[in-house]
C-alpha cells in the first residue's frame, strides 16, 4: 500500500528522508543554533519576552525541522501566550505538530487554544493528536470525547467514552451518562437506556441521567 502510494518502498523511504534531513542540516552550526535556542529560553525565563520572542523566531526560521527536547516552538508559544497574542502561539504549535508527532504537551495546548478560538475541527485534530501519543490519557480521552458529543459527532464520541470505561474512568457515572448521550444521538435507544441505566446504578441521585432517561423512555 505504501508502495503504490508514493512509488517507493518503506525502505525506500526512510533512506530518501534521512538523505534529505541531511541536505537540510549540512550548512548547519549545530552549536551555535542549539546556543541561539537557549538564550532565546533564558530570556523568557528572566522575563524579557520580546527579546524570547526575536531570538526563538529567528532560531526556528534557523532550523524548523528541529523539534526534540528543549526545541525553540515551544517557549515560543508560551512567550506568545504571555504578551496575549493567542493567534501567533496557534500558529506556532501548529507550525511545531507540522514537524512532530510526539509533541503532547504542545498538542494538549493547542487544543484548549482553538476551542476558545471557535475551531472545533482543529481542536478536534490536535486532540487526536494527543490521544495518538498518549493513548492511555483519561484526560485526552474525555476531552476529545466532550468535544465530539458537543459537536453532534456522535459515532467518534461513543468510542471515546467506551475507551475511557475500558481505562477504567474513576468516574465511571459520568462516563456512562455520556456514552447514553451519545448513543442516544445517535438513534440508538437500547444502548442509551442500557448505560443510563449503568450511570444511575453507580449514582442514582445523577440528576443529568435521571433526566436522559426520561427523554429516552418516552
Amino acid at each position: 500500500v505504501f508502495k503504490e502510494a508514493i512509488g517507493l518502498t518503506l525502505e525506500q523511504f526512510d533512506t530518501e528522508f534521512l538523505k534529505w534531513v541531511d541536505d537540510k542540516v549540512k550548512d548547519l552550526e549545530v552549536k551555535p543554533f542549539m546556543q541561539l535556542v537557549s538564550s532565546g529560553q533564558e530570556a523568557f525565563a528572566k522575563g524579557d519576552v520580546d527579546k524570547a520572542i526575536e531570538i526563538l523566531s529567528q532560531s526556528i526560521e534557523m532550523y524548523p525541522e528541529y523539534t526534540d527536547e528543549h526545541n525553540a516552538y515551544e517557549t515560543l508559544a508560551d512567550a506568545y501566550l504571555k504578551k496575549g497574542n493567542k493567534k501567533a502561539a496557534i500558529d506556532t504549535l501548529k507550525k511545531y505538530m507540522t514537524y512532530s508527532e510526539t509533541g503532547f504537551k504542545a498538542s494538549h495546548t493547542l487544543a484548549g487554544l482553538l476551542i476558545e478560538a471557535g475551531d472545533p475541527a482543529g481542536a478536534r485534530h490536535a486532540l487526536e493528536g494527543a490521544v495518538f501519543i498518549r493513548p492511555m490519557d483519561l484526560e485526552q480521552h474525555l476531552k476529545l470525547g466532550d468535544l465530539l458529543l458537543s459537536q453532534k459527532q456522535y459515532a467518534p464520541a461513543v468510542r471515546e467514552f467506551e475507551v475511557l470505561l475500558a481505562l477504567n474512568s474513576p468516574d465511571k457515572a459520568s462516563a456512562y451518562y455520556k456514552l447514553a448521550e451519545a448513543n442516544f444521538g445517535q438513534g440508538n435507544r437500547e444502548a442509551a437506556r442500557t448505560n443510563v441505566r449503568k450511570a444511575l446504578e453507580i449514582a442514582p441521585s445523577y440528576e443529568p441521567a435521571q433526566q436522559l432517561l426520561l427523554k429516552i423512555v418516552r
